[in-house]
């Protein structure tokens, strides 16, 4: 219950978010490199424009909504 119920404030607030600023969102996908990819990406991008990247592996939907909110994860919890 307090999972889901979390999801629905991380999804609110995401929506909030990406239509106030719009931003350009790159994603990554495959089975093998993404993390290097991101970090990769996120060195050529850093010096000319404000990115943010995932502080971690959290492919799941409340890793995405805390990276686009901007927040790290409480660790494991």
């Amino acid at each position: 219950m307090k999972r889901f119920f979390l999801q629905k404030v991380l999804l609110f607030l995401d929506k909030l978010i990406l239509k106030k600023y719009h931003p350009l969102i790159i994603a990554i996908t495959g089975n093998v490199g993404k993390t290097s990819t991101k970090e990769a990406i996120y060195t050529l991008l850093k010096s000319k424009y404000n990115v943010r990247k995932n502080e971690s592996n959290l492919n799941t939907p409340i890793g995405i909504s805390l990276a686009i909110i901007g927040v790290n994860s409480g660790g494991k919890s």
